[in-house]
């Protein structure tokens, strides 16, 4: 029973730590697909503002004009030259300080909406290209991350674009564990496990977090380590029916061996009882094996030798007296 009860809890471990690495992964992979569907949303859009169409055999170029086109100076204000964006007046309002190598595709904020932003010109005084596009969509499709996690969507330029919970909001968006960690170790893909505050208190979570390939975007994720403790145990319960069998048979093989050993040494015990009350005519009809088969024939052979003795003294008794006639 000890060691059916060991292996158990050596398995049970072993299978914990291992399905807990398996989320993991797996949470990390859902997380990793996303990315590719917002990547492949972001240069389709992009491929979409100038395409060839045929009418016939005849090819037509379509050509999407920008929304808003900006004109930036040297002291990074904003001249608009296209579109509606009176309020613009500074390069800061898009979260830019200054104008530095731009990635393929930059998604920029502005007034509650999302748009993908060409450079062009020179760097001091750029040409800024604006098309809005919805990515809100394009992440609300998948509910692999949204049913369990906290997921939010935000620019290098610490703008939040999407978020699935309300307590994630643009204000705190930069003091979260998994953002302070980003910021600190600014490497494209990462994974910490970290304490949050929740409304109930504090709870350990594990984060996620990567770049969208070719943008200024990073998607994150963060899931309650409940999640992960949930389907383990769920699968400790499928676990635990045969772990439960198996010391059920063990119990069962153990009473029949033992139900073995014990009737014939209970027989042992009487017959033992019985030659020490003088009574040497009792026999072992214990049919055992080894050991316990060696002491019943020896019991049985001993209680013959009493009653042989006796037997012999009772004769040479009988002779003395008729000697003493």
């Amino acid at each position: 029973i000890a060691a059916c009860v060991l292996i158990g809890y050596y398995a049970y471990d072993h299978l914990k730590v291992n399905k807990f690495r398996d989320a993991w992964a797996i949470a990390f992979l859902e997380l990793e697909k996303q990315v590719g569907k917002l990547s492949s949303a972001v240069s389709g859009f992009e491929s979409g503002l100038d395409r060839i169409v045929f009418e016939g055999e005849t090819p037509k170029r379509i050509v999407r004009p920008p929304d808003i086109v900006l004109k930036v100076d040297k002291e990074k204000r904003i001249r608009v030259l296209r579109g509606s964006a009176r309020k613009l007046v500074k390069l800061r309002q898009f979260g830019i300080e200054r104008i530095g190598r731009q990635p393929r595709y930059t998604v920029l904020q502005y007034a509650g909406r999302n748009y993908l932003t060409k450079f062009s010109g020179r760097r001091t005084t750029p040409k800024m290209e604006l098309w809005e596009i919805d990515l809100v969509k394009e992440i609300s499709v998948s509910q692999d991350l949204n049913k369990d996690s906290i997921v939010y969507l935000i620019t290098r330029q610490g703008k939040l674009i999407y978020t699935n919970n309300i307590l994630v909001t643009a204000d705190s968006i930069t003091g979260r564990p998994l953002v302070q960690e980003f910021i600190n170790v600014p490497v494209r893909q990462g994974q910490i496990k970290f304490l949050n505050k929740t409304p109930e208190g504090e709870e350990v979570f594990y984060g996620f977090y990567s770049e969208v390939p070719d943008t200024n975007l990073i998607l994150f994720a963060e899931t309650p380590e409940g999640v992960f403790v949930t389907k383990i145990l769920e699968i400790a319960q499928k676990f635990s029916v045969p772990v439960a069998i198996i010391i059920i048979v063990v119990l069962v093989v153990l009473q029949l061996s033992l139900r073995g050993v014990s009737r014939p040494i209970r027989e042992l015990v009487g017959l033992a009882s019985e030659i020490s009350k003088g009574n040497f005519n009792v026999r072992s009809e214990s049919r055992s094996f080894g050991e316990i088969n060696t002491l019943s024939f020896a019991l049985s052979h001993m209680a013959e030798s009493l009653v042989s003795r006796d037997e012999s003294i009772r004769e040479l008794m009988s002779q003395q007296a008729e000697k003493v006639r």
